[in-house]
């Protein structure tokens, strides 16, 4: 059974704000949430970066899994541009992708960085998770030319939001349509 997110009230010295209370993680499973980062500006990958926690956040609110997207906060920290930084970056993200037991491919196309990554959730045998027909397509050519016979690739259409890019042009839509904020 699904409990639907509800929304708390409180009062702060006369500030009132409300905060969406996620429902309960009923998969026990960790999710890795793979989703482009890299743009032509940086209004672009701040947009990226802003809709892959709008991904995460609909997997844990409508999907009820624990999902991380690092790429929606580690570019804070470390610099993209920086070659070290990146390499350090690219680290962690493959770390905590090693914890998890399903790499979710979220949006419209396929990033050298997220080919990486499902390069490596195929070679270890982690369930791939797609929601757009064309990334699906090119996930299976992946899986084709890794030569593995073992494989979990899915295309789910339950869930079309994640299958979309961000809308560049207005970069909290994504967040407010994943997150539930904002009316959705």
């Amino acid at each position: 059974k699904q409990e639907k997110s509800e929304m708390k009230t409180t009062k702060k010295k006369g500030c009132v704000s409300e905060i969406k209370v996620s429902p309960p993680i009923t998969h026990p499973e960790r999710v890795y949430i793979c989703s482009p980062l890299g743009a032509e500006t940086e209004k672009e990958i701040f947009c990226n970066m802003r809709a892959a926690g709008g991904y995460a956040g609909y997997v844990i609110n409508k999907m009820q899994y624990f999902a991380t997207a690092v790429h929606a906060y580690l570019p804070f920290f470390y610099n993209d541009k920086i070659q070290k930084q990146r390499a350090e970056a690219l680290n962690m993200g493959m770390q905590v992708l090693k914890d998890s037991q399903i790499l979710m491919v979220c949006g419209n196309r396929i990033s050298d960085g997220m080919k990486t990554e499902i390069e490596y959730a195929i070679k270890n045998h982690k369930e791939i998770i797609t929601f757009n027909r064309n990334v699906f397509e090119d996930v299976i050519e992946l899986v084709l030319e890794s030569g593995e016979k073992e494989f979990n690739v899915q295309l789910n259409k339950d869930h079309p939001t994640l299958a979309n890019a961000p809308n560049y042009s207005d970069s909290n839509e994504m967040f407010r349509l994943c997150c539930g904020f904002g009316g959705a």
